[in-house]
């Protein structure tokens, strides 16, 4: 029988794991994307926009969401739910300083569609690495 500590290493571990693959998931995702939307509408950013901003900007996201959820699971019994609201909040509010923000054309419709692919492997993904 494990004992309560070497439990909540586990969850933590499996948490990390989820992070992990939901911010890979993403971060494959979104890479696909940037090439296809840079081939159709000509606008690459790649000065901005590239393979290691993309994945970082999924995957770094994405563990700190588990570390997040690890620490809300410890608080309640309803993390799971609380997590995925507050993921899919903070994944619309981020459309809100990209949309007040001056970028150049065609900047928006590439990081949009990315910000939602992100926010919904985070969302769906992480949550079950915790369920048995």
């Amino acid at each position: 029988m494990e004992t309560g500590e070497t439990n909540k290493l586990n969850v933590f571990g499996r948490l990390l794991l989820g992070g992990s693959v939901a911010g890979i998931i993403a971060a494959i995702i979104n890479n696909l994307y940037h090439l296809i939307y840079s081939f159709v509408s000509g606008h690459g950013f790649t000065s901005l926009i590239n393979f290691g901003s993309i994945t970082l900007g999924s995957v770094v996201p994405a563990i700190i969401a588990a570390i997040c959820y690890f620490i809300l699971s410890r608080f309640t019994y309803k993390a799971t739910r609380i997590f995925v609201i507050i993921t899919l909040l903070l994944t619309v509010l981020t459309f809100a300083g990209v949309l007040k923000s001056e970028f150049p054309d065609g900047f928006i419709r590439l990081i949009i569609p990315m910000h939602i692919v992100a926010g919904l492997s985070i969302a769906f993904i992480i949550p079950r690495f915790v369920r048995k």
